[in-house]
Parts: C-alpha cells; sequence; structure tokens
C-alpha cells in the first residue's frame, strides 16, 4: 500500500480560502501576508512534494488555476 501525504494551506484560526488572494475574497491573500520569511522554503517543501509524487489528486478548482497550462 502506498503512502498518502496531504499538502494544505491554512491559518491558525482554521482559515484555508484563498490563500495567495486571487479569488477575490475579503480575507483573501493571508499566506503571502502572515508567511514569514519561510515563504521560499515553503514553496520549495511543496514543489517538491509534488515532484516526487507518483500521482496528484487536484479539485475541481485547483485544475482549472491558469498556471496548470505553463
Amino acid at each position: 500500500m502506498g503512502k498518502l501525504i496531504i499538502t494544505t494551506n491554512i491559518s491558525l484560526d482554521g482559515v484555508v480560502q484563498d490563500p495567495d488572494g486571487q479569488e477575490g475574497e475579503k480575507i483573501g491573500g493571508w499566506f503571502s501576508q502572515f508567511g514569514g520569511k519561510d515563504l521560499e522554503q515553503w514553496t520549495r517543501v511543496g514543489t517538491d512534494e509534488a515532484v516526487g509524487a507518483e500521482a496528484l489528486l487536484l479539485g475541481r478548482r485547483s485544475d482549472d488555476l491558469p498556471w496548470k497550462s505553463l
């Protein structure tokens, strides 16, 4: 049986929506605003996890993002 790894962005008070502010939510953009000095390291860890995975499961909205075509 394989290993399942779940990676998500969530604030300490439980906010998960619109971490980068691209969706226009009132409380959007919280990840870069409060992420601190280690955002580059977090990005590297997340990218390494995705690149090293045998498969990725994305939600419908994740799959519709414009970066998908990059």
